[in-house]
């Protein structure tokens, strides 16, 4: 099994980004219609997160518990599998990873940076949830 690299994961996260930001504007469209000044602005703000960001724990457990992979993955053509086991995350595994990710990503992206420090080029929430993510075969 070869280990996935950095750009191919990085490139994966650009792609759930853009998928999900696609349905987050799909999901407030109206309410972007009517912004008239900075105030309108912070409003929906406001209202948006909480949904972006359960839009995104969904989004990455059920994928990745699911599928091994999300679709940026899929289309990178690498997967998330449990390290020990080298099969598809438990859900348990798959949600505790999202949850790492959230927060790795909202503290200066530092857990992902640790990719970069290690040959195995887990992440914080590879090494919390015990995934290992890898070239798809």
């Amino acid at each position: 099994m070869i280990v996935a690299g950095v750009f191919r994961r990085l490139f994966a996260a650009i792609i759930d980004s853009v998928v999900l930001g696609f349905f987050s504007l799909m999901l407030y469209w109206d309410n972007f219609l009517d912004i008239t000044d900075v105030r309108s602005i912070v409003i929906i703000i406001s209202h948006f997160a909480p949904v972006l960001i359960l839009l995104d724990l969904f989004y990455q457990t059920f994928f990745v518990w699911y599928c091994s992979a999300t679709p940026g993955k899929i289309i990178t053509k690498i997967v998330c599998l449990d390290k020990d086991t080298l099969v598809k995350p438990r859900l348990w595994q798959s949600l505790l990873r999202a949850l790492v990710r959230l927060v790795s990503f909202n503290l200066f992206y530092i857990g992902c940076i640790w990719i970069l420090t290690n040959k195995s080029r887990r992440a914080w929430h590879d090494y919390l949830a015990n995934t290992v993510v890898l070239h798809a075969q």
